[in-house]
């Protein structure tokens, strides 16, 4: 039963009935809801620190912008 598994794995009920059910992590979840990929999320985050390296920080609103045009 899930309630032995859970118990032997030390992992909740409910997490050994989801995944029996097919219902995905949140961490799966999560990497199908990501706008870049994560070699564009690196070119961003290169660029970002290139910036404030330089003088220019990036302010918060200017990021979401920057995000969307390379998505």
């Amino acid at each position: 039963t899930y309630v032995a598994l859970s118990k032997r794995a030390e992992v909740p009920y409910s997490t050994m009935y989801h995944r029996a059910h097919r219902r995905r992590s949140i961490e799966d979840k999560a990497k199908s809801q990501q706008y870049l990929t994560p070699s564009e999320e690196k070119a961003l985050v290169k660029y970002i620190l290139r910036m404030c390296s330089l003088g220019f920080p990036i302010r918060m609103k200017s990021l979401r912008s920057l995000t969307f045009m390379i998505a």
